[in-house]
Parts: C-alpha cells; structure tokens; sequence
C-alpha cells in the first residue's frame, strides 16, 4: 500500500514523499520563491522510522554548490524532516536565513548563539546569529539523509 500522506502507518507501507523543485544552497545562498513539487519518491515506513524521519513530514531535495563538501556534494539527494523546525543539536539543516534557502552545518552555543557554517572550509562561510537575531534564521528541516550518483 503506498500512502501520500501517512499518519499511522504500517511498517510494510510505501510511503511517497514529495521531491520539491527547490535547490538548498551548500554556497552562497538560494533565493526562496516557491516550493513546487515535481514528483515523488517511494521510501519504505519502517526503513523511514528506523532512521528517525517523520514520514509525513518528509521532504525530497537536491543540494546545489560545494560549500558542504566532502559531506554533501552538489547534486545530492537530501531526505529533510521538516517536523524539525529547531536546531536542537549541532547537525546538518536546511534553513531560510534571510531570503537564502541554506544547507548548512549549525552549532548552538550555551547562549543560544546559532553559528552556521560549511563542511568546506575553503568555502569559508561562517555566520554567527545571536539569540535577539534569530528571527532571520528560520529551520525548514533537519537533513536526515542524503544520497548521491557513483
């Protein structure tokens, strides 16, 4: 049985979630107008839940630039939960910072400082936000997994 929009799903379920035309930036920065869906792609319930995604919060993404290599190289395939819509630990997230459509690695200090940056450091992208900036950083998903072409 494949379902778009799973609440209560049996482990056996195929669930499609929804591949979105829209590239999160390991660089510079996308800039955010809309998120149309252009396909879907069947994962498998229980393989989504053993890796911690929320089914029906699952998004589809592709990854543009090269500021998060080695660990994300332009062109991957991202799984983002948008059910996570806070840093709450220092992981991977796609996030609006600003008017730009992000991927990026956040660290969060003990005074809710936000400190975004890239895997590469030859990008040498860091931006420090502080506790009264937060409201120009809005998390769209935490990146759960990612895949690439070999």
């Amino acid at each position: 049985m494949i379902h778009t929009d799973p609440i209560d799903l049996e482990d056996d379920a195929m669930v499609l979630i929804p591949l979105l035309d829209v590239q999160p930036s390991a660089g510079a920065g996308t800039i955010v107008e809309a998120e149309p869906v252009v396909g879907r792609v069947a994962f498998d319930a229980a393989w989504l839940r053993a890796r911690s995604i929320t089914p029906h919060a699952a998004k589809v993404l592709t990854a543009r630039g090269d500021s998060m290599e080695p660990t994300i190289r332009s062109g991957d395939t991202l799984i983002i939960d948008t059910a996570i819509d806070q840093a709450v630990d220092n992981g991977i997230y796609v996030l609006v910072y600003g008017d730009a459509l992000l991927v990026k690695r956040l660290r969060i200090k003990l005074d809710r400082t936000v400190v975004i940056t890239s895997d590469n450091k030859d990008a040498g992208f860091e931006e420090t936000v502080t506790p009264d900036q937060l409201d120009i950083l809005r998390i769209a998903g935490r990146v759960m997994w990612y895949g690439r072409m070999i």
